[in-house]
This record gives C-alpha cells, structure tokens and sequence, in this order.
C-alpha cells in the first residue's frame, strides 16, 4: 500500500483558526475581571463585549460552534486595539495575543469584512504606500505640517482672545 501524497490527501475537517486552537487556551479565562480596567476599548465604553472578557467567550462561542463568524464578530475583533494590556493584568496568564491572531485570521478567511472600499485602501497602503520609503516619509511630512499648522492657528485665536477678552466681556 502506498502512502498518500499531499494532492491526495483530505481537506482537514478543521477549517477554522478557532476551532484548530488547543481548547485550553480559549478556557483559560477565569472571567475574573482583572482585564478590565488595563482594557482602552472597556473604559471608554463600559460594554463587556468591547473587553477581552467579552472577546474571549466570543472566540469561545465560535469554537464551540454556538457561533458562526459574521460581520458583527469581525468588527468586534477589529475594535480591539491589540495592545495587549491585558495579559500583564491577567492572573490566569491568558495568552490573548494568541487567541487574538487566531481570531482575526479566522474574520480574514471568511472574508466577512469584504468590501471594494476595504480592497481599495488595503491595496493603497501595503501595496502602494508601505513599498516606497518616500511615500511614508511624504506622509509623515505632510502630517507633521497639518499638526503645525493646527497648533499655531490655536496659538493665534489663543492670543486675539487674550487681546480682546475686555472688549468680548
């Protein structure tokens, strides 16, 4: 009996970058809360579903198939900034960082976020922008130069108002 190539074998059952993660890692919160506060998402929100609590049983959901992935799960792990505060406020050594690039492969390969807007401005930035050092610096330039300009139009309203606060009053 031969053994089976590679174009012979079966598509894996798991299709899922959830799905295919070892379990113990998506139960390894123990929805102790202590991620919250390290959270920038939660606390300017205050809603659950914007914490990596509420991330976690989301990936969760998914890999528990109580869950398929859609545009709402995809924004969801969008939002998430990916600064990863959480893991140093975490007790139970979370490793969010894993979980949070499963997750966001898993919206990537289903393509839930397809839009021609977000093809266009994917392909401008890392195909156009991000190949050429120029471009960047221009960029970084022109933002420089916005900003300037922005704090000294600030600076100078700041002045005519001190100039004229006895007249305004």
């Amino acid at each position: 009996m031969s053994q089976p190539t590679p174009s012979t074998l079966e598509p894996s059952p798991i299709d899922s970058h959830l799905k295919g993660l070892d379990y113990s890692v998506v139960q390894q919160c123990m929805h102790c809360g202590l991620c919250l506060p390290s959270c920038p998402t939660y606390e300017l929100t205050q809603m659950e579903k914007h914490s990596p609590r509420g991330r976690i049983a989301l990936m969760r959901a998914i890999a528990d198939d109580e869950l398929e992935v859609s545009r709402s799960f995809a924004e969801e792990m969008y939002y998430c900034l990916g600064c990863l505060a959480c893991m140093t406020a975490c007790p139970a050594g979370v490793n969010y960082a894993e979980l949070f690039e499963h997750a966001r492969a898993e919206v990537e390969s289903k393509n839930v976020l397809q839009s021609p807007k977000r093809s266009l401005i994917r392909r401008l930035t890392i195909s156009w922008l991000f190949t050429e050092q120029r471009r960047l610096q221009f960029l970084g330039d022109s933002n420089a130069l916005v900003s300037a300009i922005r704090i000294a139009d600030f600076h100078s309203q700041h002045r005519y108002l001190e100039t004229h606060a006895q007249t305004i009053a």
